[in-house]
């Protein structure tokens, strides 16, 4: 009788006398019919002993279907690799919004999990601009809008700062944040997005968000003077008809 010819009860006991991961995912990809026999344990076996890598792997990677094998298999959905981020973590960063929800629904992941920057996922999902996945954690309700990382910048800092208008949008309408709120240089989000010359975030914070131009930074920069420096002319413009007063363009020694 061949080896393939074995009953599968048999044939699912190999995967014991293998000492490695690599060697029961050979063996699995051997044939079909190993494969739709033993791809399951080797899951199984990664849980248990490589520290759910795949389930990792496939929220970095946007993979739902190896996501749902992992979890399925015994995947721990809340586990932190060598930096501190979860599943959920890498999933949010990336704007992988299916697996977000799939990760959601298993109702054990903590939303507001923390990398060692003071991080959520929130944080990192409208940090890179991906709105979907910032509206999906909003509608849960359920999401800390006030939260802090340890340079002192809220939700709100990071999409302005890089320019994602649609996120800046869906944040200030939920009514749930400090459009003024400084960081630990006294820098507001309205001033990271002049300083970096974004203007059509400058004009929503400032006419749709009410932010405050009279807003300095603890060295005495006003918010026109990054634009001055950098010769954003547009972002200028959005402010000086906002009033900004011109005597705090100068920095204060």
């Amino acid at each position: 009788m061949g080896l393939l010819e074995l009953p599968a009860e048999l044939l699912l006991l190999l995967p014991v006398f293998l000492n490695a991961e690599r060697d029961i995912s050979s063996l699995s990809r051997a044939c079909s019919r190993l494969h739709l026999l033993l791809n399951p344990w080797l899951y199984r076996y990664n849980s248990r002993y490589c520290a759910s890598s795949s389930l990792l792997w496939a929220a970095k990677n946007g993979s739902k279907a190896t996501a749902q094998l992992s979890i399925r298999e015994g995947g721990d959905v809340r586990i932190t690799d060598d930096i501190g981020w979860t599943p959920l973590t890498w999933a949010a960063q990336n704007g992988h919004v299916d697996l977000v929800k799939l990760l959601l629904e298993t109702g054990e992941v903590d939303v507001e999990s923390k990398d060692a920057e003071g991080r959520t996922i929130l944080f990192w999902a409208a940090a890179n601009g991906h709105a979907a996945v910032v509206q999906l954690l909003i509608e849960r309700g359920s999401v800390d809008m006030s939260s802090i990382d340890t340079v002192g910048w809220t939700v709100l800092f990071w999409p302005a700062a890089n320019g994602h208008e649609a996120v800046v949008k869906m944040i200030i309408e939920t009514g749930r944040v400090d459009v003024d709120c400084k960081d630990t240089e006294g820098r507001t989000p309205l001033y990271m997005a002049a300083a970096r010359g974004h203007e059509k975030v400058v004009r929503l914070l400032v006419q749709q968000g009410r932010a405050s131009v009279d807003s300095k930074d603890y060295q005495g920069r006003s918010l026109l003077y990054w634009p001055a420096v950098n010769g954003y002319k547009a972002v200028e413009r959005v402010l000086l008809e906002a009033e900004i007063p011109h005597v705090n363009t100068t920095l204060v020694v």
